[in-house]
């Protein structure tokens, strides 16, 4: 009896570590993400680096963002994958 409670319970072990590994597959988010903010100096204006990630941590776009401090108004300014950019 305490040998078919063991292999139920390994069963049920197994079956909860498939479900919970099949749920956080499923997880379909982009991430992004950025580089510290840098100072345009003489200006009001703010500039930083964002890359966007997919789940496997591949790269589908990358962009510069330009934020004016005073205004708060934010101009994208986007660039191909394979540009290249020292961080």
């Amino acid at each position: 009896m305490t040998e078919n409670r063991h292999k139920m319970k390994n069963i049920i072990i197994l079956l909860f570590t498939l479900l919970a590994t099949s749920v956080y597959g499923q997880d379909k988010y982009n991430y992004v993400q950025f580089n510290k903010l840098t100072e345009i100096k003489g200006t009001t204006m703010l500039s930083q680096q964002l890359k966007m990630l997919e789940k496997c941590l591949l790269q589908i776009a990358k962009y510069l963002l330009f934020l004016n401090t005073s205004s708060g108004q934010t101009k994208q300014v986007d660039f191909p994958k394979d540009a290249i950019s020292k961080n």
